[in-house]
This record gives structure tokens, C-alpha cells and sequence, in this order.
């Protein structure tokens, strides 16, 4: 598609701005991982500049508000897209990934990492992807004490453990789930709420998430937030159900399934 990525990034923004417009919200510019830098080759970082570079030029004059740096494992590729970002003179947000460490490719702590990029001029810092809410908070706890601006996380929604923290590397019946086989991962509307209460109470500023988030689990977040979106004209209305709604309403007369879906225990 690289004939088309001019067109891709316009009309992203175009429809972003549309929204935003509509909502009175803001709406970024997207710069993404370039998959081009190597730590060890400096011919590299020249071409990595230039592919952020061509991806501001795409976005800039469609109304962008701020831009987003997001999915970077390298402080090196993340510090050329916070040079490239800065010569636009808006506000920007980096966030990097880390799937198995809490270090960047490049060896160096999350938490150095994003003083570094604090330091060069970030108005936002974060983590961002591969790992789920459950792996993503210890750290982003970490990083919110050693830096003084604002905060992102955005875990992916999908289950992860310890054993493996990355989303990509869950198995199902003994292979890679990723990437059409992630369903059986995919977490709650409960349980991405339950998230956004917890970094809010953390001092994180700017609350979201990635891979696997559903407009639901957004909704589910900004109202767990205190928030009335558009999107909550479609939040359940739990007293209309016939198991577990008002009296009113309940049509089920199996009183083993009413005590269990109402408190979840025999």
C-alpha cells in the first residue's frame, strides 16, 4: 500500500477532524513504528527521520491538534520522532512498548527512557500496547513517579500473565492465537473499567488503550470515569433483564439461576 500511504494518512485525519469537530474535542496526528531502525546502523536513523517525516507532511494540513507517537521500542526511533514532531510546533505524546522486558530495545530502563524523552520536550509520556492492564499499571506506577509531566497508558485488551505478558505470544489448542484466533483473550466490560479506576487513582492523565479495545470497553472506561458520552445511549439498562432485572421485569422462575447470575455462587 505504499502508494496510497499519503492518501491513508489525509483522509485518517480528515475523518478524526470531522469527529472532533463534531464533538468538540481534539484530534492527533498518528505516527506509528517504522520497522526501518536499527540501533546499529546510523544510515538508518536518516531514512527513519524521513519516513516520520513524510508522515507529518501527509497529516499536518488536515487539522491536526497535537500528535501521537505511539508503538516504538527503541528510545533512539522514539527521540528521531520526537525531533521530527517538534518541528511542528505542536503538543505530542510518545509512548513506547515493551512486550517481555522493562527496558527498551536499546537496553535502557522504561523509566530512563521516559525522563529522556520528558527532558527533550514530551508533553506526554507512556506505555502503550502488547501488554494487558495487569502488566502494563506496575510499570506505568513506576514511571509516573520518576517523571513530572503527563502520564498515558494504553494497555491492550486482551488477557495476558505473567508467563506471557505480550498478547501476541497467548496460545490457543497449541498455537499463536495472534492475530485471528484472540477471542478467548479478549477482556471484559467490567474488567477495562476496572482499569481506568485504577490508573485514574494513580495519577495517570491520559487513560485509553489499544489492540482488542471494542467501543464498548471505551464506553464502559468514560463512564467508570464519571463521563456521559454519545456512545452511552447503548450502555446496558440492567433493570429491563428478565434473570437478573427489577421485579418488574424478571421473567426467569428457575431460583437456582436467579441466586447465581444475581451473586455469582451456588
Amino acid at each position: 500500500m505504499e502508494s496510497a500511504l499519503e492518501d491513508i494518512n489525509k483522509n485518517t485525519v480528515l475523518i478524526a477532524r470531522e469527529i472532533a469537530d463534531e464533538y468538540g474535542i481534539m484530534a492527533a496526528g498518528n505516527l506509528c513504528n517504522t520497522w526501518v531502525y536499527d540501533l546499529q546502523d546510523a544510515s538508518t536513523h536518516t531514512e527513519t527521520r524521513k519516513r516520520f517525516e513524510e508522515q507529518i507532511q501527509y497529516q499536518t494540513d488536515y487539522g491536526t491538534d497535537l500528535f501521537i507517537a505511539e508503538t516504538i521500542e527503541y528510545l533512539g526511533e522514539a527521540k528521531i520522532a520526537l525531533e521530527a514532531i517538534k518541528t511542528t510546533g505542536k503538543p505530542f505524546m510518545i509512548t513506547l512498548g515493551s512486550k517481555r522486558d522493562t527496558v527498551t530495545l536499546d537496553g535502557i530502563r522504561m523509566e530512563e527512557a521516559f525522563k529522556v524523552l520528558e527532558d527533550s520536550g514530551a508533553d506526554i509520556v507512556g506505555l502503550n500496547c502488547f501488554r494487558d492492564p495487569g502488566r502494563v499499571m506496575p510499570l506505568a506506577q513506576s514511571v509516573r513517579k520518576n517523571v513530572s509531566c503527563y502520564v498515558a497508558t494504553q494497555p491492550v485488551a486482551f488477557r495476558c500473565t505473567d508467563d506471557k505478558p505480550d498478547f501476541q505470544i497467548q496460545e490457543s489448542e497449541g498455537r499463536l492465537a495472534f492475530p485471528t484466533a484472540l477471542d478467548p483473550f479478549v477482556l471484559t466490560g467490567k474488567e477495562m473499567p476496572s482499569y481506568a479506576i485504577q490508573a485514574e487513582e494513580m495519577g495517570i492523565n491520559y487513560i485509553g488503550s489499544c489492540c482488542g479495545s471494542t467501543p464498548h470497553h471505551i464506553r464502559a472506561m468514560s463512564e467508570a470515569l464519571g463521563r456521559t458520552v454519545p456512545n452511552s445511549k447503548y450502555s446496558p439498562e440492567i433493570h429491563l433483564h428478565t434473570i437478573i432485572g427489577d421485579e418488574e421485569h424478571i421473567k426467569e422462575k428457575d431460583e437456582r439461576i436467579l441466586y447465581e447470575q444475581r451473586y455469582g455462587k451456588t
